[in-house]
């Protein structure tokens, strides 16, 4: 069987328009770029029998739209945060339905990250025959550090606070912040607190004192913080985050970092699936709990289970559990014909 992906052909926008246009114009236009380069890229590939389309945006009505028209294979979708953002939006909620209907139309299959869409209102899920569910294949970008690195005896543990700082999260939230200061104090082991994220974004300022700022504008200086993390604590709003995965949560799984995150359903799976390897708090006073026990979490165990972690989500792993799902739903098909 031929799985293909198309997000692995999409050309990357050359790095000049990072200069022609601010950062949050550049990360507009190249999103949608993106995304166009996709459908066009999907409609390019007759022979494959099956083609997986990344998409959260209304280009992929578009796909579905042209799929049926100029190919022969079946279209996979990639749903990962369409159903949170209908929850919010009444224009979201619209191109959903449509999606759903042009899924339904086109027999595509639909691809849901890290658990069911049953926590979802009924109107938003996607029908039982036209989805998958697999857990988000790890960051190829970051390392795993073996067991044999010992961190639960290091003299001092970093805990950071990572990724792009937007409204949709809640990182510079006073609250989440005094139970991250608390629990780092109250700590038996010494905590050392840092922020990494883009200067550009003009948030440094609003960082206690407590907590160091590392500035994350160039990736590979974001991929060196996440590498140097023992911890990484994350706060989620839950209007846009509910049913939503987090990207530098798994960046940090992916590099062999514990992570705190809320108690959410996406987030609670890729911090537990198919073992533990973070903590989920309902309240910040868990945060502060969780942070002043760090080194009991972080032990042996820890790293023997993020290894799991890691190789139970490696691309091959992934592919094989996505061909797997696909040939069992084809043959109950035909014994049901």
């Amino acid at each position: 069987m031929n799985v293909e992906s198309i997000d692995a052909n999409v050309m990357p926008l050359p790095k000049w328009m990072r200069f022609v246009f601010p950062g949050k114009a550049f990360s507009f236009l190249s999103h949608q770029i993106r995304h166009l380069q996709m459908v066009a890229s999907a409609n390019r590939r007759p022979a494959s029998e099956y083609v997986l389309f990344l998409d959260a945006t209304c280009w992929s009505v578009i796909a579905l739209l042209l799929s049926p028209l100029s190919r022969r294979s079946k279209l996979l979708y990639l749903s990962m945060f369409h159903q949170q953002l209908a929850c919010t939006s009444s224009f979201r909620r619209f191109s959903l339905k449509l999606l759903r209907q042009l899924v339904a139309w086109s027999g595509a299959q639909v691809v849901l990250l890290e658990c069911d869409d049953d926590c979802v209102e009924p109107s938003l899920r996607f029908d039982a025959n036209q989805k998958v569910v697999l857990p988000m294949p790890r960051s190829t970008t970051f390392v795993a550090k073996p067991p044999q690195s010992s961190r639960s005896t290091k003299k001092t543990l970093r805990v950071g606070l990572g990724g792009t700082i937007r409204p949709q999260k809640g990182t510079l939230d006073s609250g989440f912040l005094s139970a991250v200061i608390s629990g780092a104090k109250q700590s038996d082991t010494p905590i050392e607190l840092v922020a990494g994220f883009p200067n550009r974004q003009g948030f440094r300022e609003d960082l206690p004192g407590e907590i160091e700022f590392v500035d994350t504008e160039d990736y590979d200086d974001y991929v060196r913080f996440i590498q140097s993390l023992d911890v990484l604590v994350v706060n989620l709003r839950r209007d846009h985050y509910w049913y939503r995965s987090s990207g530098v949560v798994h960046d940090a799984l992916s590099a062999g970092v514990f992570v705190i995150v809320n108690d959410y359903p996406v987030a609670s799976s890729q911090v537990s699936t198919p073992v533990e390897v973070g903590g989920v708090y309902s309240e910040f006073e868990e945060v502060t709990t969780m942070l002043r026990s760090l080194p009991e979490q972080i032990g042996d165990g820890f790293k023997n289970r993020n290894m799991r972690w890691n190789d139970s989500r490696s691309p091959k792993t992934i592919e094989k559990m996505l061909v797997n799902a696909i040939c069992h739903r084809s043959d109950r098909a035909r014994s049901n014909s």
